[in-house]
């Protein structure tokens, strides 16, 4: 159960909710979300069984990853990153 993919990724969305929610997330924790996160996408592509599945959900998670990083990089224009990690992200339901 430690090793379960669905637990890295229950650490990554923790980690995203925290930030969206405007609450403290220390950088060794963002690091760990981010890493989880990798690691999740990185068990989604070998599972080509399905690739039109697995290739969305990818894409989908791809700009919650740049949120992570930008928040742990303290990038000087993470605003306007984030707006643009948002908007990739919502012109996925377009």
């Amino acid at each position: 159960m430690e090793n379960d993919p669905r637990n890295k990724f229950a650490i990554a969305h923790m980690v995203l909710s925290r930030l969206a929610h405007d609450q403290f997330v220390d950088k060794f924790t963002m690091g760990n979300g981010l890493k989880e996160l990798d690691d999740f996408i990185e068990f989604l592509k070998p599972s080509r069984s399905a690739p039109n599945v697995t290739d969305e959900i990818i894409e989908l998670l791809l700009p919650g990853r740049r949120i992570i990083e930008l928040h742990l990089n303290n990038e000087i224009a993470m605003l306007a990153m984030i707006e643009i990690a948002l908007w990739d992200f919502d012109k996925q339901w377009i």
